[in-house]
């Protein structure tokens, strides 16, 4: 994949019902979100010394409005990827919206909590609570 492609893959919720989508962009592009919701990009890394979580709320304008990371001792990307989501979403519902939407790229971390692939079963009980807390958003 040549350095200028990048994937992006989202949750999109629709009538109680966790979808993943994925575009493919010929271009670095970040898109704003609507008037109405709030954007959290999250990302995670891991090395040999630890990991690190991290990610931005923004406004349909760009601007931010909080940001969050994290180090950590966890060993798994796949479990930081999930975390990353965890604490993005949380964010979210301390800054009081109800309209989210979540880019990751990790694929396999947003079909797992979308239910569309199936996942480490020692990340069941974390993704199962991810889903509950995404119950509270409107799409």
């Amino acid at each position: 994949m040549p350095l200028e492609t990048i994937t992006k893959f989202y949750f999109i919720k629709h009538k109680r019902k966790i979808t993943a989508r994925n575009q493919i962009f010929a271009r670095r592009i970040w898109s704003l979100p609507s008037e109405n919701e709030i954007k959290v990009n999250v990302d995670a890394s891991l090395e040999e010394s630890g990991g690190g979580i991290g990610g931005l709320l923004r406004r349909h304008d760009g601007s931010c409005i909080a940001m969050f990371s994290k180090l950590t001792d966890r060993e798994e990307i796949f479990a930081l990827e999930i975390l990353a989501v965890e604490n993005g979403v949380k964010l979210a519902t301390a800054v009081g919206t109800q309209h989210l939407w979540i880019e990751s790229d990790s694929l396999f971390a947003v079909k797992s909590v979308a239910g569309q692939t199936k996942y480490p079963w020692k990340q069941m009980n974390g993704i199962r609570a991810l889903r509950a807390a995404l119950d509270g958003f409107i799409s």
